[in-house]
């Protein structure tokens, strides 16, 4: 069986389901085998026996009554196993939690077990549980329709009316222009914990009021478009023109992976957050922004998805994929998984893939959000051959432009690489001041290029008195210059080394003749020196890191496109959906024709009344598929639960549960009008006072209470006692 993704389900060989029953003790198999044939005659020849299960099994009619008796809960169980890949019980609970409590997922999985669609097989020290191979003509149809697992319905929402989206290209590149700013402005950008400085975010909320600024930024952060200095972040210019290239979507995506990877919130990390020092993860960024556009892609627009659909989404990828939300060689608990799905979820929805849909009917419910942009990003101003064909911002100051909704990435960007965000939300406003003019100086901007772009983008000429202003604060930065790092110098007849490709790769500048800065680090000693000399503005050109480490060693995209996904993916889980939607009532119809059936076949059929009783019960649990069962010569008299005044069936399900070492659920009328639930052992029948009072060893109360070590129980007090039987495959 291949488990690695449930598109590639198969049913196992029909030797092996055999193998399966051949192999029980010999009294659950032949109980196994009465509950379908009646009396067996002896000699008993097991495979023999088999044959004729076989043979009954493949009869149409037969297949046709199990086909009518499948529900819905069936259809979910049936599906649920195909798409897990034979899961264990625990598997399977986990993937149920919230819709159905462990008891009745096993009272669900033992009733599939006595009507032969599912067995169990021990494989390496666990039981798996597998569909009947003879039934796939039955089975099929349920396996590949997924969609009760995962379901959604129409968002009833006028498509004019959506919600206007939190992040666009214009907040993204607002976003960066700030931490830019900021980052020069206030020395001590981050506090020494790795989170941002109260300053900064009360800064950040007046601009962009409806955006957790600190949850962002560190996203952009973990993504690596700032440098890794602990106190000032640094835009990499060449990262940032990468992720220019890639759709509005594919950019949401990386940042998602960003704010998931966070060191803060739970993400392993090359060095600790309280550091400040993040290290780029571009394989694991690129894994998960790969996973994120998967889960996206299963999501449709124009409809709503529960919590627990996502939830469930996000779980199958995550198993399917061998592990990209977490780490598959070291497994975590249940609670901790969930957690961490709960987190994965978050981080989607905070890069604004997801929205939330208030006030809905059921609980909460999520959209995703029309990521699709009418036109592709390519207004990239500086160099390029042609200018945008309209208008992208609009200079509403000398000094200030109003960026349009239309402006690209790479537009915005630019824009922000020499100009401070002013305000954010119905209008997305950027100014030129000296600051910020200074900084894109340093990234290498020159005052003809910042005059082109705006030229370009508004299609109209910027003001004089702009173009003077910007080109003063031009002579006036190359007036002083302040430089650190490493020079090398080179007699003149070794300066031809300096042409040479791998050292001419690392020079940054040349300051004199035979004169080269190889690199630069902090300068902030000495811009105070300066600046207490009277000197305003301070030539700090980028720093060059490292090789490795900075920009200029990034030589291809660090953000290839999440649009090609490998293969492993889940199935499509929108099979079907106008069909399954009306199922439920037509199954129930054709249930109860085939039970009426049987009922009257029963009532004519003259056997005695506690035959009868077992045989009507057995109908109502769907077991009896032909009336050649309706015999009551070898019928086993069960009883699986009893409720308030049935003091002798309490007793019977009591004493089977007792000697069989099963478990018992017990409902408990409480104070406040509701029940109470408790889980246990039954250990003994006792009489106290003229009562008869189960002792009971309690393994889980409702409400998370902690279970006494041993409870005794009047039988009168008991609302309901359900016997909850052993899997016969585990016996």
């Amino acid at each position: 069986m291949n488990k690695t993704g449930a598109q590639h389900w198969r049913f196992r060989s029909q030797d092996e389901w055999k193998a399966s029953i051949l192999t029980l003790p010999d009294n659950a198999c032949f109980d196994l085998l009465r509950s379908v044939f009646g009396n067996i005659k002896t000699p008993f020849n097991k495979h023999s026996l088999m044959d004729n299960l076989t043979a009954f099994l493949s009869r149409k009619e037969i297949q046709d009554t199990i086909a009518a008796y499948i529900n819905g809960d069936d259809h979910r169980i049936i599906a649920a196993i195909a798409l897990l890949g034979e899961p264990v019980p625990a598997e399977l609970e986990g993937f149920f939690a919230g819709e159905y409590s462990c008891v009745e997922l096993h009272g669900m999985l033992l009733n599939l077990e006595e009507r032969l669609i599912v067995y169990r097989f021990r494989e390496e020290g666990n039981y798996r549980i597998s569909l009947n191979p003879l039934l796939e003509p039955v089975l099929s149809p349920f396996v590949t329709d997924r969609y009760v697992l995962f379901p959604s319905f129409p968002d009833g929402e006028d498509p004019g009316q959506t919600a206007r989206h939190p992040l666009d290209d214009r907040i993204l590149a607002a976003l960066i222009a700030f931490v830019a700013a900021r980052g020069e402005a206030q020395r001590e950008f981050f506090k020494s914990g790795g989170g941002i400085r109260k300053k900064v975010i009360d800064d950040g909320r007046q601009i962009f009021p409806d955006l957790d600024i600190e949850v962002l930024v560190d996203g952009l952060r973990c993504i690596g478009l700032f440098g890794a200095d602990s106190a000032r972040p640094v835009p990499e210019k060449r990262r940032l023109a990468f992720f220019g290239k890639l759709s509005f979507g594919e950019r949401l995506e990386y940042l998602a992976a960003g704010i998931y990877a966070n060191p803060k919130n739970g993400e392993a990390a090359s060095q600790s957050a309280e550091t400040g020092n993040w290290y780029f993860h571009r394989g694991r960024i690129q894994s998960l922004a790969r996973f994120i556009h998967r889960f996206m892609g299963f999501l449709e627009q124009g409809r709503l998805y529960p919590r627990q659909t996502l939830f469930r989404l996000a779980e199958v990828l995550e198993r399917n994929s061998g592990g990209i939300i977490r780490d598959e060689a070291k497994p975590l608990p249940p609670e901790l998984a969930a957690g961490e799905t709960e987190r994965f979820l978050a981080a989607v929805e905070a890069a604004g893939l997801l929205r939330a849909v208030p006030e809905s009917p059921g609980g909460a419910v999520y959209a995703p959000w029309d990521l699709r942009r009418e036109t592709p990003d390519e207004t990239v101003p500086r160099g390029a051959s042609t200018p945008p064909e309209s208008p992208a911002i609009a200079m509403d100051t000398p000094f200030s432009c109003i960026l349009y909704p239309e402006i690209g990435f790479s537009a915005a960007a630019t824009l922000a690489s020499f100009c401070e965000c002013r305000e954010t939300g119905a209008t997305v406003r950027f100014e030129l001041t000296r600051e910020s003019v200074v900084r894109g100086f340093n990234l290498g901007i020159t005052a003809e290029d910042m005059t082109g772009i705006l030229e370009q983008l508004s299609r109209n000429t910027p003001e004089q008195n702009l173009r003077w202003t910007i080109k003063d604060w031009e002579n006036r930065y190359s007036a002083v210059s302040l430089f650190q790092g490493t020079v090398l110098t080179l007699s003149e007849d070794r300066r031809y080394l300096a042409e040479t490709g791998m050292l001419a790769s690392l020079i940054c500048r040349t300051l004199a003749p035979g004169v080269y800065l190889l690199a630069v680090t902090g300068k902030d000693e000495a811009v105070r020196i300066l600046q207490k000399a009277g000197v305003d503005i301070i030539a700090q050109p980028p720093s060059v890191s490292p090789a490795g480490d900075g920009e200029s060693s990034v030589t291809r995209s660090p953000y290839p496109s999440t649009g090609v996904s490998g293969p492993g993916a889940a199935a499509s889980f929108s099979a079907s959906r106008e069909i399954s939607a009306a199922d439920p009532i037509d199954r129930e119809k054709a249930t109860e024709k085939q039970k009426e059936r049987f009922r009257e076949a029963l009532r004519k059929s003259g056997l005695p009344k506690p035959d009868q009783d077992e045989l009507a019960a057995r109908i109502e649990r769907r077991q009896i598929v032909s009336e050649s069962q309706l015999t009551g010569g070898s019928t086993r008299h069960e009883k699986l639960e009893a409720r308030n005044l049935d003091y002798v069936g309490k007793t019977v399900v009591a004493r089977q549960a007792i000697a069989s070492g099963s478990l018992v659920e017990v409902l408990l009328p409480s104070a406040d009008g509701g029940e109470s639930r408790i889980l246990g052992t039954p250990l003994a029948l006792e009489k106290s006072g003229g009562e008869t009072v189960l002792v009971l060893r309690p393994l889980e109360r409702s409400g998370g209470e902690k279970p006494e070590a041993e409870l005794r129980i009047p039988l009168g007090k008991i609302g309901l006692l359900r016997w909850i039987k052993q899997s016969i495959f585990t016996q």
